[in-house]
């Protein structure tokens, strides 16, 4: 997906749906999320998502509508606390990237457009294995 958003800065629908479709599957047959939240918490990340981005995209195509659909799929599976730290640890990878394509010097560095899903994740990710690593999901598989 961050390999296809790079290359086109488009993210497609079926790579979101794969991403929903078995997450809210989950969801409802075990009433909890992936990262052990309950379906009000689901859906207060998904609208938490969607409201943030939402705007970068109304107001002159600053993020593309595929990142706020993957940024709320991510919100779905991380409930509301996940979702703000997976959009702080976007902004802060999304703001190295752009640090890391000025120190290029590349004459146009100004002007070129950094596509959002990488950063976004990444964000989303080292977040799903923070809430593991935290919630004790991982202690089997650790070590």
């Amino acid at each position: 997906m961050a390999v296809r958003d790079v290359r086109t800065h488009r993210i497609a629908n079926v790579t979101l749906l794969a991403a929903l479709v078995p997450s809210a599957a989950w969801l409802i047959w075990q009433g909890v999320g992936p990262a052990a939240q309950a379906i009000g918490s689901s859906l207060l990340g998904f609208g938490l998502c969607t409201l943030v981005l939402l705007p970068g995209f109304l107001a002159g195509r600053q993020l593309g509508a595929g990142d706020v659909k993957f940024a709320a799929v991510c919100g779905g599976i991380l409930g509301p606390l996940g979702s703000v730290t997976m959009l702080l640890l976007a902004m802060l990878v999304q703001g190295l990237l752009s640090v890391l394509v000025l120190l290029t010097r590349r004459p146009d560095a100004r002007r070129t457009r950094l596509p959002a899903g990488p950063a976004l994740a990444a964000g989303f990710i080292i977040t799903l294995i923070a809430t593991s690593i935290r919630s004790g999901s991982w202690e089997g598989t650790l070590g």
